[in-house]
C-alpha cells in the first residue's frame, strides 16, 4: 500500500541528483468535466517514505531468491477472499479455485 509514488521519488530523485525530500509526486486527475481536472500532491510523512522503500528492498529480496508466489509475502494464501489482490493476480483462477486443483 502506499507504494508507487514514495517509489517515484526516490528514483526521480536519484536521476536529477536531487534530495528527495525536495521532490514531490502526486497524481494528475482528469475527470469527465474539465472544469475538475485536478493535480494530487502526495501528503506521505518522511516515515512513510521510509517504509514504503523499506517495503521494495524487502520485496526485491525475496523476487531475488525466486520467492514471490503467491502467499509468499505477508501470509496470504494463495485463494484467501479477503486478498485484495487475488484477482490482479488470478488466484481464482491459477491457484485451484476454478475447480481443476489437479490440473
Amino acid at each position: 500500500v502506499d507504494l508507487q509514488l514514495p517509489l517515484y521519488r526516490h528514483f526521480a530523485a536519484a536521476i536529477v541528483g536531487a534530495d528527495p525530500t525536495r521532490v514531490l509526486t502526486g497524481y494528475l486527475q482528469l475527470p469527465a468535466d474539465p472544469r475538475k481536472v485536478a493535480i494530487e500532491l502526495a501528503d506521505f510523512t518522511p516515515i512513510e517514505h521510509a517504509s514504503a522503500i523499506a517495503k521494495a528492498i524487502e520485496t526485491i529480496g525475496l523476487i531475488r531468491a525466486g520467492s514471490f508466489a503467491p502467499g509468499s509475502v505477508g501470509g496470504r494464501g494463495p485463494n484467501r477472499d479477503d486478498d485484495p489482490f487475488r484477482f490482479i493476480l488470478q488466484t481464482p483462477v491459477f491457484a485451484g479455485g476454478d475447480g481443476e486443483e489437479d490440473a
